[in-house]
């Protein structure tokens, strides 16, 4: 703790914030992602700790003048960063947690139960969702008490850059794509229809189709996909 607030003293994105009662790793999110060179042999885990501490300096810096509260920042930056497979859709994301914060929703970010289990896995249950931490945004309303993992400079800028939209939900299958809805409706159609299409594809029947397979990835919100099979009189079954 004594060298947790020399830290502190000289770093200017470090606050006591890293230091408060339920946080799990006080520099989780501080330490940027980077491939460092250490040549001196006898280097200590405190020169290593601070040459990465150094990079962030420098990352964040570029970034000062946008940032209103740092750890909240890192804090979104973090859960964006994990709950994104794709850059295409960071701006996305950002804009749907942005939004749940603005409305005062909990943010309900899987990820950020299974970083309060200490885990890595795609599942989470309903006896997952109850776990006691103040990472867990299904229980807590707001951003964890603090980041989830270190976010990449580019993560950062998509934050500050969100794309602003009326979607409130997201999901996620399982190779990445993101659909997006505006309401809790909505957003259940997609979860009922997609658990019900285990391998997340739909069989297009009619001769407008021809037996062709279209992949739900064409679609980025559930109005479009009613649209779509609303337009034509086939049958759609799920394989």
């Amino acid at each position: 703790k004594t060298y947790l607030g020399q830290l502190i003293n000289k770093y200017w994105f470090l606050t006591d914030e890293i230091l408060a009662e339920g946080i799990m790793y006080p520099l989780e999110g501080y330490l940027y992602p980077e491939t460092y060179f250490v040549t001196d042999e006898e280097a200590s885990i405190e020169d290593i700790t601070e040459t990465m501490l150094d990079q962030t300096d420098e990352i964040l810096s570029e970034r000062r003048d946008d940032i209103e509260a740092i750890h909240q920042f890192l804090s979104l930056s973090s859960v964006v960063e994990s709950e994104s497979l794709f850059k295409k859709d960071r701006p996305k994301i950002a804009g749907v947690f942005i939004n749940r914060l603005n409305a005062d929703m909990p943010l309900q970010s899987d990820i950020t139960v299974l970083y309060a289990l200490q885990e890595k896995r795609v599942a989470v249950t309903n006896a997952d969702l109850q776990v006691d931490s103040q990472y867990n945004t299904y229980k807590k309303t707001g951003l964890p008490i603090g980041p989830v993992c270190m976010a990449s400079a580019g993560t950062m800028d998509d934050v500050l850059n969100y794309e602003k939209s009326d979607y409130y939900y997201f999901f996620a299958k399982e190779d990445g794509s993101v659909v997006y809805s505006e309401t809790y409706e909505e957003h259940q159609k997609v979860v009922d229809f997609l658990n019900e299409c285990q391998f997340e594809r739909v069989i297009l029947v009619g001769p407008e189709f021809a037996g062709l397979s279209a992949s739900f990835e064409h679609y980025e919100n559930v109005k479009e996909v009613e649209a779509m099979l609303a337009a034509h009189p086939v049958q759609h079954c799920c394989v």
